[in-house]
């Protein structure tokens, strides 16, 4: 049997923190998702013209209903840049039935949005300083960054998930593997049966770069 490869104390610590802020994000776009389920509830349909519901506009507008403004005509006056030419839509949309229960949720789950913004925030910070501390881990996420399809937040997770040491990977194939990207070979009587591939935190972030890179000019290298 091949031994184990047993990451760094330096590389589990920074999976630690990306894994972290995975949770806290898919927490995030859960809560959103509720403040959605919460204004369609009340019959305010602000998403049908507001595209960014935590763009300033959006939440002005939604901290104003926490406060007990009403009016559709005072809560599209918050509207600012390009949604001020939609303050007429924006009135007709506001126009519901926004009532004690609506306000109560709503300042509970902008009060969590808050809490996991901070939250995001002292993450991101404390990766950034961690990676400061590990040239070749900055160095490969700096790479990664300039892949077409991979961001820096891509990138922090598939550093933080394999690492720099390439050699424990034979080829890009086993590495393919590991990550949850390779389908697995299922036959049985001579059929192959269908197989379901689920990719680790590394794989998914590689997803992206997968469905872009056959429409990017960039080459990848």
């Amino acid at each position: 049997m091949k031994p184990s490869s047993i990451p760094s104390a330096e590389q589990r610590d920074l999976r630690d923190l990306t894994c972290y802020r995975e949770t806290l994000t898919d927490e995030h776009a859960r809560i959103l998702n509720r403040i959605q389920n919460v204004l369609e509830s009340a019959n305010l349909k602000l998403a049908s013209v507001v595209t960014d519901i935590q763009g300033l506009s959006a939440q002005d507008i939604l901290r104003a209903l926490v406060k007990g403004e009403t009016n559709p005509a005072v809560l599209a006056a918050y509207a600012r840049g390009k949604l001020q030419k939609k303050q007429a839509d924006l009135e007709r949309a506001l126009e519901g039935r926004f009532q004690e229960h609506h306000r109560f949720l709503l300042s509970r789950l902008l009060g969590h949005l808050d809490v996991l913004d901070a939250e995001v925030a002292a993450l991101e910070a404390c990766i950034d300083t961690l990676v400061e501390q590990l040239p070749a881990f900055a160095t490969a996420v700096e790479r990664l960054d300039t892949l077409p399809g991979v961001n820096r937040t891509a990138a922090l997770t598939m550093v933080a998930e394999i690492g720099v040491d390439m050699e424990r990977f034979p080829t890009a194939g086993h590495l393919t593997a590991w990550a949850g990207l390779a389908p697995g070979k299922n036959e049985t009587g001579g059929k192959q049966r269908a197989t379901i591939v689920c990719p680790i935190a590394v794989g998914r972030s590689v997803r992206p770069l997968e469905w872009r890179a056959p429409y990017s000019r960039s080459p990848i290298t």
